[in-house]
């Protein structure tokens, strides 16, 4: 049953938002699945796992970005190292399912249907929006904390 504490709960990183999560995912892959099935024209696994790579390639610069955050950062004490390590964990649990299952349901429509623009779309927007956008926000971070701590200094 969903309570009003349920429905105006933001964190996402909590149970039920990770449910949430976890439930578009399914859906995704399942419409996925849906539109091979009504729409495919056969089976190709390179572009399949295209996709999939694709997905992976998310959890991977996701992974490069927060580690570089961290490094810029610096956290001193040992409280605040376990607080970000204990974050970090939870958004893990979301990041994962969220970047393999778009790439298992992108890798399922181009696979059905023989043709590489899901998998080229979805690179194009992982690379732009989880790689380059993000590395300029960690280069703009690390100019801030240098600016900060030599003001403070």
């Amino acid at each position: 049953m969903v309570t009003r504490a349920h429905r105006s709960s933001r964190d996402l990183y909590g149970p039920h938002g990770r449910h949430l999560v976890y439930v578009s995912v399914a859906a995704g892959i399942a419409a996925a699945g849906a539109v091979a099935f009504i729409a495919g024209t056969g089976w190709s696994w390179p572009l399949f796992a295209w996709g999939l790579g694709a997905g992976v390639l998310g959890i991977v610069c996701n992974e490069i970005v927060a580690k570089l955050l961290r490094a810029i950062i610096s956290p001193v004490t040992v409280d605040d190292r376990e607080r970000i390590k204990a974050k970090r964990a939870k958004q893990r649990l979301l990041v994962l399912p969220a970047s393999a299952g778009t790439g298992v349901a992108v890798g399922i429509v181009a696979g059905a249907s023989g043709t590489p623009w899901p998998d080229l779309l979805l690179t194009a927007f992982v690379v732009v929006f989880e790689m380059v956008f993000p590395l300029m926000l960690v280069l703009r971070a690390k100019r801030l904390v240098a600016l900060t701590r030599a003001r403070s200094s």
